[in-house]
């Protein structure tokens, strides 16, 4: 869901509404009421960017926005911490995806639709690195979203460390790995996936040692990360 205006984000903070991100026209975000406002996201921990304003009459599908406008989250999501996706992920002996870059709202709603169809438990997501959950997301994942868990997360290395000491095990979706045809995902699992562009993070790929790659003719030099995650829960759905 998304609301817009000055009075509609300071009630929203005051409310402590699940705001997922905010955006903040440029050229007014050094006006003394956007500075209290920006103060308040920093306080609380909110990402927040400063953008163009056509980009938040995009987003807002109204140019009488007041150059700013806030994500949040709607209360079918099921937003979770990331424990309780780890211990869910135990329990139901199944696993989840970490997204690491992946931005376009498109691609998270399509991949989750994926994951939701192949029996995953949830999806991980980096709160300064993530796109916003949007009816987008909602519109893409063809309502799929309401049937999964979301956990943000401050830091992927940190959530690495957590799941190597509860004995998860964890995969990485990345070039230059082992194909994954021939390659049996031990459940309960974690797998991290990397934008198009530039793949998973280094410093999180050097802690990751099973890297899986989905295998092509080289007609083409690669997938869209939607097509590719879908694979890849097929190949794991194969395993239940």
């Amino acid at each position: 869901m998304i609301i817009f205006g000055l009075n509609s984000i300071k009630e929203a903070l005051k409310n402590k509404q699940n705001i997922e991100k905010v955006y903040i026209d440029f050229n007014r975000a050094k006006k003394e009421k956007y500075k209290e406002i920006i103060n308040f996201l920093e306080n609380l921990n909110i990402p927040y960017q400063k953008t163009k304003k056509s980009y938040i009459d995009k987003l807002t599908k109204t140019t009488k926005n007041q150059g700013i406008c806030a994500i949040v989250a709607s209360d079918n999501i099921n937003i979770v911490d990331g424990l309780s996706l780890l211990n869910s992920l135990i329990k139901n002996n199944s696993y989840a995806l970490a997204l690491d870059g992946i931005t376009e709202p498109q691609n998270l709603g399509l991949i989750i639709r994926s994951l939701v169809a192949f029996g995953g438990e949830g999806i991980f997501l980096e709160k300064r690195n993530s796109p916003p959950i949007n009816e987008i997301v909602v519109k893409t994942s063809s309502g799929a979203i309401f049937h999964t868990k979301i956990a943000k997360v401050d830091s992927f290395l940190d959530l690495i460390e957590k799941i190597k000491e509860e004995n998860i095990n964890i995969y990485a979706l990345e070039t230059g790995g082992k194909d994954i045809r021939q390659e049996k995902i031990k459940l309960p699992a974690i797998v991290f996936i990397g934008s198009e562009g530039k793949g998973i993070r280094r410093e999180i790929l050097e802690k990751l040692e099973n890297i899986l790659t989905i295998p092509m003719t080289g007609k083409i030099p690669s997938l869209n990360v939607a097509c590719a995650t879908s694979i890849l829960c097929w190949e794991i759905f194969k395993n239940f």
